[in-house]
């Protein structure tokens, strides 16, 4: 509950305080090397929650369906007054109950808050057009792949560059510059594995000679979020929430959210290529830190930090104990017939030697 009133706060506040101020911003990327600065564009999508829940109401007292309704029952007979009558109140109940739900439903959408981002996509092609194409000895093979290769790895994807992001505040005019640091595209690095096989297969690594597994990832995302001083209108990277200037503890709330490349299938005469999904790399995202889907993340991480491995564990249980029940139900299906006839048998000898105790006869005496 806690947790559900801080979100609702947290929806408040941002759409009194920081949802139009941070939208009249402007920002743009500069890249060390590229000539032009890539600008970013502000993009809005609605809130999975709502910041004020909507009311339930009931029919209004006095409205123009009643009153009619009223005049018309006293100006008519008996009979049809009562037929009337109750025609009037289901017509009016129905279309109060049509109303309710569409004025529920406007409010609903009316509470509904606005986030608000800045994006700009496919840096990857934007900022190297001069990618090679793959050479002569491996076109054939990478035109037969059905499309899951694109270009191999060059070495310029592995220089880093120096980036910057500028934005300029709407209401005060002031400008600021964020510092990314220097970025790389493509990086190799070493993970642990715990074995040959989980290298190859749960890491998508190559296992080398010093017994260690060594990966290959390219950048698929930046994602940053911002604080804004009041005082001045001036950006900056904010590091508290979370421990770091990302937005997600799905990079760990660093700024770089990296693919793992398959050397097994993404490998042609040695040479190591991006797949096809790479032509949508890399995307460039700015948030502000009051933003309530970045704090949601920030809350479930604090309130819940192994909730995927716990839901997960969940549906294994659930799972297991289904195919237990189904097993169980298999194998009473097979052995009940044969339990049922030797549980005849049983009782029909008991009954034999009854029979013979008490000086009665067997079914199976002979007749004479």
């Amino acid at each position: 509950m806690a947790a559900v009133g801080s979100l609702s706060s947290d929806l408040q506040e941002w759409d009194a305080q920081h949802a139009a101020v941070f939208a009249a911003s402007e920002w743009r990327l500069e890249v060390e090397g590229h000539s032009d600065s890539v600008p970013l564009l502000p993009h809005t999508f609605k809130s999975k929650r709502v910041a004020v829940p909507a009311a339930a109401s009931g029919p209004a007292a006095g409205s123009p369906h009643d009153h009619s309704a009223t005049t018309h029952t006293t100006t008519s007979n008996t009979h049809t007054t009562t037929h009337t009558t109750t025609h009037t109140i289901t017509s009016n109940t129905t279309h109060t109950t049509t109303s309710n739900t569409n004025s529920s439903s406007s409010r609903r959408r009316g509470a509904q808050s606005r986030l608000q981002e800045f994006r700009a996509d496919k840096l990857l092609p934007l900022l190297f057009p001069a990618l090679k194409s793959a050479p002569l000895l491996d076109q054939h093979k990478v035109a037969h792949s059905k499309g899951a290769l694109w270009r191999p790895v060059v070495p310029e994807l592995r220089r880093a560059r120096g980036m910057i992001l500028v934005a300029k505040d709407g209401a005060t005019g002031a400008e600021s510059r964020l510092d990314l640091g220097r970025v790389v595209f493509a990086r190799e690095r070493i993970v642990p594995a715990g074995g040959e096989g989980r290298c190859m297969y749960d890491q998508k690594g190559v296992w080398q000679a010093d017994n260690t597994c060594g990966v290959h990832e390219y950048l698929w995302a930046l994602c940053i979020k911002v604080s804004r001083d009041p005082a001045t209108g001036r950006y900056a990277a904010d590091t508290e929430l979370g421990g770091g200037p990302g937005c997600s503890d799905e990079s760990g709330w660093e700024l770089g959210h990296w693919r793992r490349l398959d050397p097994r299938n993404g490998r042609v005469n040695g040479r190591l290529y991006l797949p096809s999904a790479a032509r949508n790399a890399t995307t460039i995202t700015v948030k502000h830190t009051r933003d309530p889907s970045v704090r949601e993340r920030d809350i479930m991480r604090r309130t819940a930090p192994n909730m995927e491995h716990q839901i997960l564990f969940h549906a294994l249980g659930m799972a297991m104990c289904f195919l237990g029940a189904v097993v169980l139900l298999s194998v009473g299906a097979f052995a009940a017939p044969k339990l049922l006839r030797r549980l005849g048998l049983w009782r029909g000898e008991a009954g034999r030697k009854k029979g013979r105790r008490y000086g009665g006869k067997d079914s199976d005496d002979e007749m004479h």
